[in-house]
Formats: C-alpha cells, sequence, structure tokens
C-alpha cells in the first residue's frame, strides 16, 4: 500500500522507496487574535454561507459561538450544537440535514475532536444527494470508494489537543456501538484556527486529557515501523512541548502561553500521521471508548503505558530515546524502557487522569467483544510487534485494574 491511503508510509512497490504524502491543509493561523480572522478565510474560500458546528458544552458555557456570530455576521447561516461524544451517527445526520436544508457551502467547528470529526462528516456528506449514512459508506477505510464527490471547505477552531482538524480520516459512532473510520484526501480542515483566548475556556481536566492523546500520536508515530526522519523530529519536538506545557496548564489554566504551547505541539505530534499510522493503543481506544463512552484522552492513560511494556521487546531502542527526550533515562535498554513507561504514568497521575478502566468508567467492558473489533482497526497495521486477538485482550484485563 502506497502513502495515497490511511496506512501510509509504505514502500513504493516499484523501486522501495516511500513516499510522504503531505495533509491537505492550506493555513494554521495562530495567536490570542486569531479567531478574528476566520471571516478574511471564508472570503479566502469564497464561500457565502456557513454552518457553524460545535458542541453543547461550548455553545452553552461559553462565548465562542456569540463571538463567531459578530465575525461572521449574515455569512453564518445556521448553528448546530449538539455534536455529541464519539460523533453518533444520529448527530451526522441531523447535521447533514441542516446543512443541506440552509445551503451551507462551508462549515466552521468550533470544539474538541467529536465537533471536528462531526464536521468532517458533514462537510463530507451534504454535497451528496444521498442519504449521510450512504455517503459516509462510499468513503469507509475497508472497502470504500474516495473517488468523486468533492467535501465542503471546513475551517476548525479547536479547544482542545485532540488534533483531529490535521487529519484526513473521521470517526462515526454506528448504532450498534462500532466505531468506524473514515478517509477522504480533501477531508482535512482547509484552515485551523489556534486561538489560546478560545482554548482558555476548556476546562483544565479535558485539556488534560485531550493532551494525553497528543502525548499518544507523539509515541505511537514515534514507534510505528513506518515511521520517518521527518516525522521523528516533529513528534520527539512535540512530546517535550507536552511534557512541560500539560503540566503548566494544569497548575495554572490561565496560562494562556502554555496553552499555545499545547496547541502547537497537538499539531505537530499529528502531522503526517497517515504515512506513518497509529499503532495498537490508538485501536484499543477508538474501540473501547465507542464501547464505553470513555473519553479518548482517558483510553490513552489507561491502555498506552500496558501497551508499551507489550511493544517493549520489539521497540527497547525507540522508546530509550523517548526516555531521554523527556529526561527519564535509567541505564541501558530495558531498564530505560521501563523508565519511560513509569515517567509516562507519573505524567498522568500529576495531570489527575485515571490509571484504570474502572476509574475512568462504570460502563461493563465486553473484553471478548473489544478485542474482536480492535483486529479490524487499521491502526495496528504499523505497530512495532505483531498483535493477536488475546493479546489485546490481556491487555484490557490488565487496564481494568481492581
Amino acid at each position: 500500500m502506497s502513502g495515497n491511503g490511511p496506512a501510509g508510509g509504505s514502500a513504493l512497490a516499484d523501486s522501495g522507496s516511500r513516499a510522504f504524502d503531505l495533509p491537505q491543509l492550506s493555513r494554521v493561523l495562530y495567536g490570542p487574535k486569531a479567531l478574528s480572522q476566520v471571516s478574511l478565510e471564508v472570503e479566502r474560500s469564497s464561500c457565502r454561507r456557513v454552518l457553524l458546528v460545535t458542541n453543547p458544552a461550548t455553545y452553552r458555557r461559553t462565548d465562542v459561538p456569540e463571538r463567531l456570530r459578530d465575525i461572521l455576521g449574515s455569512a453564518l447561516v445556521g448553528v448546530f450544537p449538539e455534536a455529541g461524544a464519539h460523533v453518533p451517527l444520529a448527530t451526522v445526520e441531523a447535521a447533514t440535514a441542516m446543512a443541506k436544508e440552509r445551503g451551507a457551502d462551508l462549515v466552521v467547528s468550533v470544539g474538541g475532536g467529536s465537533a471536528v470529526d462531526c464536521a468532517k462528516a458533514v462537510a463530507l456528506c451534504a454535497p451528496q444527494e444521498t442519504s449521510a449514512s450512504a455517503a459516509l459508506a462510499r468513503h469507509e477505510v475497508h472497502g470504500g470508494d474516495a473517488a468523486g464527490h468533492r467535501p465542503l471547505p471546513h475551517i476548525a477552531v479547536p479547544t482542545t489537543l485532540s488534533a483531529a482538524e490535521y487529519t484526513p480520516t473521521f470517526t462515526v459512532t454506528m448504532p450498534d456501538g462500532a466505531k468506524v473510520m473514515y478517509h477522504h484526501p480533501d477531508i482535512t480542515s482547509r484552515t485551523v484556527v489556534l486561538d489560546s483566548s478560545v482554548a482558555r475556556n476548556t476546562p483544565a481536566w479535558l485539556w488534560s486529557a485531550t493532551g494525553a492523546r497528543a502525548v499518544d500520536h507523539c509515541v505511537e508515530w514515534f514507534l510505528s515501523r513506518a515511521h520517518m526522519p521527518f516525522t521523528d523530529a516533529l513528534v520527539v519536538r512535540a512530546l517535550e512541548m507536552l511534557w512541560r506545557s500539560l503540566p503548566a496548564v494544569a497548575e495554572n489554566p490561565d496560562d494562556l502561553d502554555a496553552r499555545q504551547e499545547g496547541q502547537l505541539a497537538a499539531w505537530m505530534s499529528v502531522f503526517g500521521s497517515t504515512n506513518v499510522l497509529g499503532g495498537l493503543s490508538h485501536a484499543i481506544g477508538h474501540q473501547l471508548g465507542s464501547h464505553t463512552g470513555m473519553l479518548h484522552g482517558h483510553t490513552t492513560c489507561v491502555i498506552l503505558p500496558h501497551v508499551l511494556e507489550f511493544n517493549a521487546p520489539a521497540a527497547q531502542d525507540r522508546l530509550a530515546r523517548l526516555a531521554e527526550v523527556v529526561g527519564v533515562r535509567d541505564g541501558d535498554g530495558a531498564h530505560t524502557a521501563q523508565a519511560f513507561v513509569e515517567g509516562l504514568r507519573g505524567l498522568f497521575r500529576r495531570l489527575g487522569l485515571p490509571s484504570t478502566i474502572s476509574e475512568a468508567t462504570d460502563s461493563a467492558v465486553d473484553v471478548a467483544s473489544i478485542g474482536d473489533a480492535v483486529m479490524t482497526e487499521i491502526a495496528i497495521a504499523n505497530n512495532p510487534r505483531e498483535v493477536t486477538r488475546d493479546d489485546v485482550q490481556a491487555i484490557l484485563e490488565k487496564a481494568l485494574g481492581a
């Protein structure tokens, strides 16, 4: 498989060389006044009818939607405020219906990964005459047809560190609880607006949880069997920045410089993601989240350390390098690899994040069903160690806790 799809980073068949596909991102605006530039970005896109997609907390508890009403004026033709966690299909259907009814030609998302993914789904489905579910089926990672069907442009104003806005993929949760991944090369946000004054509204606990997800990006991209020097450089620097800035925001939520550093680190952590793909932590996190309702950041906290211990025999030297990056080196080889895992656990504790599934959710965990679902995840393709269903179940059992 070449670098053109969501599993990229592979050798080109004819020469053994590799390709790096740049995400179709036009611009990143950042700074404490970046939100004011959204109207200019709409004009730059030659669009006139904007649908705002956001989540209930952002809509009801912050002034950001009202600020955007003032900035966009008559160009804002609708607000969809119900982008729920894990992007249920029913939510996508409702938001797509609104986009079609209002004749939207551009989508602006404000919120975390769920709002961004919902906006991506709307941008993909709204231009198509079929139902939302039929439109999505054309772009499913496993067996879809990504040809044609150009999506609406999308401007993302993220309020967390999920970094979903930088990728050409998104997930939607089906009525049976299964989480399905979709891909389109043009679904990446056209413009991303990183405004620390907007991020200031995000509770410190949510900032920490999504920051843990950005840490997961850094670690799994670095350990991926398809890693490359360009992405290595980005995620190593991003990990340093996250290791420093996440505790700073946890201690002082009004530290806008630390928030800005976290935003930039999240961008760096995920850039080029489709070229190196994720790993076992991402695969388990996707399914554990959709089956239990856990936040992705919480799935990271409870799963990633166990995954790293599982992967250590195949990734000892690279784990030791990460230990050096964050200053927890302890001797050589296996000792230093384990020092990184323990350092990671210590970071998550410092941020007040859960360490077991039982701490993170009261929902029942069907280990067998989740294990089956994880084995269908494309994210395990470049995990540094081969994975079996029994391996997944063993990791889940360890993560359940007392």
